[in-house]
């Protein structure tokens, strides 16, 4: 009986030992999900980028693997849909920049009732759906001098007109960065340069704070921006108030070094020679090749109506085109999340 007692004892402990070894072995080949990150689901839609070059273009990238240095993954940024400005929500910025007379009122698809201001000197354009506001001077001014002024001088000039016009307490933003044009002249158009060589400090701002660059399907702007002439003038400012942004819980997955380069076929050509060739005209056939030199972690803004705002490749590199005898500038988007 003893015997029997004894072993009944060992037959139970090899089974504990058993089990005890199975749920080790289980649970050391099975890989948990980061906390936090979603797995982006076979019918996640990515960012709506107008392809205007289908294909025809030769991708080559210059990008070393230890040039890539971006994140795992990052959050989705997003949008709090609001309604369309009201004229009694749109008449105060008119009233703060000195236009006194009534708007003239329109109404278009797209963009629903849209108010017009416009005098000798400036005028005023308020998109009510998309909540896009315009303003620009009708005119640059001659003879303009340098003042030679400083980055934190530009940033206060510009942000001290944005919240002094356009912006309620509640709102804030906060400088992201610049971008420096130089007037080539009619018809040639504006070309990025250097702050020495600029005539127009182009200082852009988000309206959330992030280490990353908020851009718009212009790869050079941000949602809201200003133009600041050299002697501090302002001659344009854009502003989208429908940004009311949050960072999300989730977590997306990014591409790593592989998976970037083996896409870079699926980027898409945004800008050419400074957005000076209009991409909508032009024939596939004639941009032979671009060589990317270098990648940029950024979130997009695809539409005025986004409710998410996503985490992008800008890409930047030179492009052949047929009859230009010199490559030109070549910017390129590329969606940076995980294909599932």
């Amino acid at each position: 009986m003893i015997m029997k007692k004894k072993i009944l004892i060992v037959l139970i402990a090899i089974t504990i030992i058993i089990a005890g070894l199975l749920v080790f072995r289980l649970k050391s080949t099975t890989k948990e999900e980061p906390q936090g990150t979603q797995l982006i689901p076979s019918s996640f839609e990515g960012p709506r980028i107008p392809k205007y070059i289908e294909g025809g273009s030769t991708i080559e990238s210059q990008i070393a693997r230890e040039g890539f240095s971006f994140p795992d993954s990052l959050p989705v940024l997003r949008a709090i849909p609001a309604g369309p400005f009201t004229q009694e929500e749109v008449m105060p910025f008119a009233e703060k920049l000195g236009f006194a007379s009534e708007p003239i009122v329109a109404e278009d698809v797209s963009e629903g009732t849209v108010y017009i201001w416009s005098n000798l000197k400036d005028n005023l354009v308020v998109y009510s759906k998309s909540r896009r506001v315009e303003y620009g001077l009708n005119q640059t001014p001659d003879n303009v001098i340098n003042k030679q002024l400083s980055d934190e001088a530009l940033i206060k000039i510009s942000e001290d007109f944005l919240t002094k016009n356009f912006l309620s307490a509640a709102e804030e933003i906060s400088f992201s960065f610049f971008t420096f044009l130089k007037s080539a002249g009619l018809p040639e158009g504006f070309y990025q340069s250097t702050k020495e060589e600029a005539s127009i400090y182009q200082v852009n701002f988000s309206p959330v704070s992030s280490e990353y660059k908020i851009l718009t399907l212009e790869p050079g702007s941000s949602p809201i921006y200003v133009w600041a002439l050299p002697d501090g003038t302002i001659s344009k400012a854009i502003v989208n108030k429908n940004l009311n942004l949050a960072v999300s819980g989730e977590k997306i997955p990014l591409k790593n070094y592989e998976e970037f380069t083996a896409s870079l076929n699926k980027a898409v050509l945004v800008s050419l020679d400074d957005g000076n060739l209009l991409l909508s005209t032009l024939p596939k056939s004639d941009v032979q090749r671009i060589v990317i030199s270098e990648a940029e972690l950024v979130y997009l803004m695809d539409s005025s109506s986004s409710e998410s705002f996503q985490p992008i490749f800008l890409l930047k590199g030179k492009a052949r085109v047929k009859g230009y005898d010199n490559e030109v500038r070549g910017l390129l988007y590329l969606p940076a999340f995980k294909t599932p």
